[in-house]
């Protein structure tokens, strides 16, 4: 379900990107996702201080937009933490305006959170590890969907794909 819902994020959801402030993003998100899952799924805002932005079952939703400064990212982690706690899954949406250091510094600060709650199995004591939390970045800016131009030259949107890769690698493949 988790990779289902990440790849209408990814893949479907094209932000309007007049809007002005977090809120207007999620309710456009929650919209689409409200009309592509409504008639089987949970879905909805969330509300209260150790809860993700949307929630889709026991999946937690977390949007960002243009992140930038330390501050906001220790918010972000610690957050994010605190979601690990209630959701089985959560997916973390940055939009607009984040440069690729702080796509890559937050996505190697969740894969530390996420390594935090790798499990023993229990029927196989600790030889088998078992991961059982998942944390899954997204990354989405202005002119992401646009067509390169005609001259090759790496962009931010190179670096954006590189690092989606990464993502896969690290956190297992959902697409």
């Amino acid at each position: 379900m988790t990779e289902y819902v990440y790849n209408i994020i990814q893949n479907e959801w094209e932000p309007n990107w007049n809007m002005q402030n977090e809120e207007a993003f999620r309710d456009d998100l929650l919209n689409i996702l409200y009309n592509r899952l409504k008639k089987t799924h949970v879905i909805g805002k969330e509300t209260g201080r150790a809860l993700a932005d949307i929630r889709i079952d026991n999946i937690g939703i977390e949007l960002k937009l243009n992140l930038s400064n330390k501050s906001e990212k220790d918010r972000l982690i610690g957050q994010v933490q605190g979601y690990l706690d209630v959701y089985d899954d959560v997916l973390v949406v940055l939009l607009g305006k984040t440069s690729p250091t702080t796509v890559s510094e937050i996505r190697s600060r969740l894969h530390n959170l996420v390594q935090s709650y790798i499990k023993p199995d229990p029927l196989l004591g600790n030889f088998k590890p078992v991961q059982t939390k998942r944390i899954y970045l997204i990354v989405k800016s202005p002119g992401s969907g646009t067509k390169p131009k005609s001259k090759p030259r790496t962009t931010n949107n190179d670096l954006l794909s590189k690092a989606r890769e990464l993502d896969r690698k690290l956190f297992g493949d959902w697409g």
